[in-house]
């Protein structure tokens, strides 16, 4: 018979009543007959149970034949694969039986992976860092203020990135774990970080440069600190203050998937077209499907002047992130207006833009495809709907997969777009600094002395 109750072994977790099977990435469902398997093996950890033993407990006496239980051995073996188990395993013991091993990993391994992880900055969270920080912080290192600081860092990404039913959850455990760690370090850099970055940084510019500063007065060296005041810089319109950052951040780990598509619109900010390819197409090459890397170089093909490349790219199903249809033929109809400039098809182009700019994402894209048509006014009106809830395109303040694509930071609104070359006939309109004003960047200015790179 199948308990009712969740059954714990290793990375795994079995609720037996529901026969689903959940580990670090993944959950599967399982067949009834295998659940047994899994809970006698599971029973008595390390010891063999020989195959007579599971023919009477899992079958009850009943005459089977032998590939009944291999298949239920092979599916539990599959299944442990695909829940992305690192930890259990089920050992064949000849002339035995089988039997369930637990490893047990080193914790220098469960943290280096999952900073490793971290710094590469996919646009989801990632339960098997997560789990296997939660689950070292659970043993004998329960007062390792580094781990529990690690995790905070995690669950505020999660907070951002998850679907929006998770999202108090996800902000409940990165307090608990941040307070963890303060409590055993009040100096630890991950938790302070994740407490900054927790809540949304549009209209917090002040707060979180001061929270983020704090922590740098204390470590300048600190990678995450330094990574998000970057990101502070380019959202206030600071190119040239995020530059040097991103690029000392790189010298020291050039493997860190979340820099490079940073540097990519930088170095298109600045210019260096023939730079950015570089360091775009590698980065493609390196890690397939990443999100921002992925937008970052549809985007910049198609704002120097390569529509067509942008096209092309967007129908590469490898390097592409996976899309929903209805964002992908948002993206091929604005392309291809821009490689037609055929005016009927603009105006349709248009239209389409003002009615898909209710999603976060679909908004930002919006903004800079009308302004590369030249559509500033109504680039405009999508920006006062993105940042001002106006009445012309208000937009959901959580993005939906079934729409768009998970894009790194646009789950939340960003101001980066104003400050790139592409939109800068919006900063130029006799409107901009009004709505500057109206989001609080030019009090964010004015409080901290700073004067962003187009006023200059």
């Amino acid at each position: 018979m199948l308990r009712h109750v969740e059954y714990r072994t290793g990375d795994v977790l079995l609720y037996p009543d529901r026969r689903v099977l959940v580990g670090p990435s993944a959950e599967v469902s399982l067949e009834p007959r295998t659940v047994q398997v899994f809970e006698l093996l599971a029973s008595t950890p390390f010891a063999a149970v020989s195959r007579e033993t599971l023919f009477s407990k899992c079958w009850g006496g009943v005459t089977v034949g032998e590939d009944s239980l291999n298949r239920s051995i092979y599916q539990l073996r599959r299944s442990l694969r695909a829940v992305g188990s690192v930890r259990v395993v089920i050992e064949t013991i000849p002339a035995k039986g089988y039997a369930l091993k637990v490893s047990k990993l080193p914790f220098e391994q469960v943290f280096n992976s999952a900073q490793r992880v971290w710094r590469q900055g996919w646009a989801k969270a990632d339960e098997q860092s997560i789990a296997r920080l939660q689950s070292a912080v659970s043993t004998a290192n329960a007062d390792n203020p580094d781990a529990w600081g690690l995790l905070a860092l995690h669950l505020a990404r999660a907070a951002e990135y998850e679907p929006i039913e998770l999202t108090v959850e996800y902000v409940s455990r990165c307090e608990e774990a941040a307070a963890t760690a303060l409590s055993l370090d009040p100096d630890q850099g991950d938790a302070r970080v994740a407490l900054a970055i927790l809540r949304p940084l549009f209209g917090d510019w002040t707060g979180a440069r001061s929270r983020l500063q704090e922590i740098l007065e204390f470590d300048p060296d600190h990678f995450a600190a330094r990574h998000e005041m970057a990101v502070l810089e380019m959202a206030t319109g600071r190119v040239s203050a995020a530059v040097p950052l991103i690029s000392a951040l790189l010298d020291e780990d050039p493997l860190a998937a979340t820099l490079h598509y940073k540097r990519g619109w930088h170095l298109y900010c600045l210019g260096k077209v023939d730079e950015m390819d570089v360091v775009l197409d590698n980065a493609l090459q390196v890690w397939p499907g990443h999100p921002g890397i992925w937008q970052c170089r549809n985007m910049t093909l198609a704002f120097t002047g390569r529509p067509f490349a942008a096209l092309r790219l967007l129908s590469d199903d490898v390097a592409r992130p996976t899309m929903p249809p209805h964002s992908l033929q948002f993206h091929r109809e604005a392309l291809l207006a821009m490689s037609e400039l055929d005016d009927r098809k603009l105006n349709t182009l248009v239209r389409s833009m003002m009615e898909n700019s209710g999603w976060q994402s679909l908004a930002v894209a919006a903004i800079l495809y009308l302004c590369a048509l030249n559509k500033i006014e109504e680039a405009m009106d999508v920006c006062k709907g993105y940042y001002l809830n106006g009445i012309e395109a208000p937009i959901k303040l959580r993005y939906d997969p079934d729409v768009e694509v998970s894009i790194n930071d646009m789950h939340r609104r960003v101001t980066q777009p104003l400050f790139i070359p592409i939109t800068s006939k919006i900063r130029q309109h006799d409107n901009f600094l009004s709505l500057c004003s109206r989001m609080g960047l030019t009090d964010y200015w004015d409080s901290t002395g700073i004067t962003p790179d187009f006023l200059i």
